[in-house]
């Protein structure tokens, strides 16, 4: 999983509550030039700096205590997938594997974004049966969901990697040489172009 986003957005967060508690601090206190915009320099632009404040450290502490950890493990037999959650201070894990032999079809889904109607894309692998104790949110009875905007490579080139190791069993010995992290660098981004206005045209 990508472990980027989340420390930037915190530092993002960080950062406008020092700046919104200095201005606000700064203005009631009198101290000098203010740090508010010469629009905004007014009782009402402190108190709405302020706010501004305490909304960020609610999101940092939010941000910070919500965590969901996803990796995804794809070997020569099969694929595993382990998810670590946690909320608040509880913590719940989840791990997962499907025999290439077992997964029937291998789809492409997409899931709710967590703060608006966008959709974000996943792999869904389907199987015959999924136990409780292996699912999250947004597994079935027999679909292990794989969320692809949270993992560190381009999805579009994951999906290919796995159709085609689910698909032609005498490739799945790739897996094993010590290059295999090739198989997940996608092609030039103009050959994408190409093959995205192809597949448009076909369809």
């Amino acid at each position: 999983m990508s472990r980027k986003l989340v420390p930037l957005l915190i530092t993002a967060l960080a950062g406008g509550t020092v700046y919104g508690a200095s201005a606000a601090v700064s203005w009631y206190l009198g101290g000098g030039e203010t740090l508010l915009p010469s629009g905004r320099d007014t009782r009402e632009g402190a108190t709405f700096m302020a706010g501004c404040a305490i909304v960020s450290i609610v999101l940092i502490l939010f941000f910070a205590l919500l965590r969901v950890d996803t990796t995804v493990i794809i070997y020569r037999d099969g694929v595993e997938r382990y998810v670590r959650r946690r909320i608040l201070f509880s913590t719940r894990v989840s791990r997962s594997f499907l025999p290439w032999n077992e997964i029937s079809a291998i789809g492409v889904g997409d899931i709710g974004g967590n703060f608006g109607p966008d959709k974000q894309p996943a792999i869904d692998l389907y199987t015959e049966f999924v136990p409780d104790s292996a699912r999250t949110p947004h597994d079935t009875d027999h679909r292990i969901t794989l969320m692809a905007h949270v993992l560190p490579v381009e999805p579009n080139t994951l999906l290919a990697l796995l159709r085609k190791l689910h698909d032609e069993p005498d490739q799945r010995a790739l897996i094993t040489r010590p290059d295999a992290v090739e198989l997940l660098r996608p092609p030039p981004l103009l050959e994408r172009f190409r093959a995205a206005r192809a597949h448009k045209t076909a369809q």
